[in-house]
């Protein structure tokens, strides 16, 4: 049995690299007192990527800088040798029910910034498919979005919906 409290909210934010997700992130952690779990980067192994999942879904009132269920699925379509075994993806189903769930969407990719963790290969990646890319996002987001977001968007319009969405829930 867990000893999860039935009434907290997280918030997972996803999206092509260079859309404003960190950003968005941390400024959303400190206006509503939220733990900010930044990206750890592709999985390591199969293992580390699936204990990383099942450490995420114990988080609560946590804004995720990007979910491994998402990013990873997505972005091992265009990944050599990527990891897909997700044995913990079926709770991860669960978890996002009880998650608003905000895109990110305008991305640029010379607009980003690059993390420790991305790698030359990563960003080859990246510059080869950064369209493909978007396009697999929004696929993605029309069937798991809550709310779209763009750089452009005032962050008190973000932090107001995201507030209706904890008060209807």
């Amino acid at each position: 049995q867990s000893t999860r409290d039935q009434n907290f909210m997280n918030i997972i934010i996803e999206g092509c690299d260079g859309a404003g997700k960190s950003t968005l992130a941390e400024k959303l952690s400190v206006a509503m007192r939220f733990k900010w779990q930044q990206s750890e980067g592709p999985g390591k192994s199969n293992e580390e990527l699936n204990s990383r999942i099942q450490r995420y879904a114990e988080m609560q009132n946590t804004v995720f800088d990007r979910h491994p269920c998402v990013s990873q699925i997505i972005y091992n379509k265009f990944r050599e040798g990527a990891l897909i075994e997700l044995a913990n993806y079926q709770h991860f189903q669960v978890q996002l029910t009880r998650s608003l769930v905000i895109y990110c969407t305008d991305a640029d990719f010379d607009a980003q910034m690059f993390k420790p963790h991305d790698t030359p290969e990563h960003i080859e990646m990246m510059r080869d498919n950064f369209k493909a890319l978007m396009s697999e996002y929004d696929k993605w987001a029309v069937r798991n979005a809550n709310i779209i977001y763009h750089k452009r968007t005032p962050f008190q319009a973000v932090l107001g919906m995201v507030n209706s969405y904890r008060d209807y829930y």
